[in-house]
């Protein structure tokens, strides 16, 4: 795992015919001097707490990651940098929790929330969850069940429940269970084209878009028991998707939920911001945005350029949002 309170490095290089015209380099820092973070376990909490280093209380956030596992960085040093107390808490994928996204209990949420609010440095009677993917659809969940929870910011969410996956990203049944019950969920439809075109991807090594299974899959179920009642949310919601997204249609349940807030008069100042041509990853730590997929299998969405775009001005509004909350 990189350790983003260290300094990242790019490395830029101008070619042309084969010869190296000039390079640069570009140092990218995440926290400032005096950022601190240390691991945190707390009644079967599993996390890295990131505080700004001062003798003061600050707000908190819980950040949460994705279908990837593990824990959610760069964001945690980034925004303890700005002034909060983050946990960035792991839920499946690390050592002392379930390796894959089945089965989570809402409770382990509920005991990160309080463990949260029981730190002696944190201000405020509240915790605002970020999320994105899967973190989102959990932020939203959670924020729907716990009433400490004061905002929710989603990142290329989801409005209602999905299954679950294996540790080898096959459909895995409930993603989610509450008093150890699971919760309805909208499953994944997998047919014979999905099948074709996935091994397609791994004979000719092209990218592979998810988005249509899901696409299908929402029109197959019936979705109104696995929707996220996001009305019941004590705290204003922002939610960002790109409008190529290829891993899910986040666009589209992003304007679901909002759709669902509006009905239902949520009574805070709730925003949607929409990024024309980016795809599934917005980041919010202004990184390179060229060479990124890899060897990943699925393709993303967006454009190198839409996506530096979105990243931009993404940061600055998510600040502005979690900024409001805490005055």
């Amino acid at each position: 795992m990189i350790d983003f309170l260290k300094p990242l490095v790019t490395e830029i290089e101008a070619v042309a015919d084969s010869r190296v015209l000039g390079t640069a380099q570009l140092v990218r820092h995440f926290a400032r001097t005096g950022v601190r973070a240390e691991t945190f376990k707390n009644n079967g909490i599993v996390g890295i707490l990131y505080k700004p280093g001062d003798d003061r209380k600050h707000r908190g956030l819980i950040l949460l990651g994705g279908s990837e596992g593990g824990f959610p960085t760069p964001e945690g040093p980034m925004l303890a940098s700005r002034g909060f107390v983050v946990l960035a808490l792991a839920y499946f994928g690390a050592a002392e929790l379930p390796p894959a996204l089945q089965r989570i209990p809402m409770e382990y949420f509920g005991r990160a929330i309080r463990a949260m609010l029981a730190l002696p440095d944190l201000e405020g009677a509240g915790v605002t969850l970020v999320g994105a993917s899967r973190g989102a659809e959990a932020a939203l969940m959670v924020g729907s069940m716990y009433p400490e929870i004061d905002g929710v910011v989603g990142v290329s969410p989801s409005h209602v429940r999905w299954e679950g996956t294996t540790a080898k990203m096959l459909p895995g049944g409930p993603a989610w269970t509450h008093a150890d019950k699971p919760l309805p969920y909208v499953p994944f439809h997998v047919g014979p084209g999905l099948v074709a075109r996935y091994a397609w991807s791994r004979i000719s090594g092209s990218p592979f878009s998810l988005e249509p299974m899901f696409v299908d899959s929402l029109s197959r179920s019936r979705v109104d028991d696995a929707q996220i009642a996001v009305e019941r949310i004590r705290g204003p919601v922002l939610l960002a998707s790109g409008t190529d997204d290829r891993k899910w249609p986040s666009a589209l349940m992003s304007t679901r939920a909002m759709d669902r807030l509006r009905r239902n008069h949520h009574p805070y100042s709730d925003d949607y911001v929409s990024y024309q041509g980016a795809g599934h990853w917005i980041p919010s730590a202004y990184l390179p945005t060229r060479g990124l997929r890899g060897r990943i299998a699925d393709e993303i969405g967006g454009t190198p350029e839409a996506t530096a775009n979105a990243q931009s001005q993404w940061w600055p509004r998510m600040l502005q949002f979690l900024a409001a909350i805490r005055s």
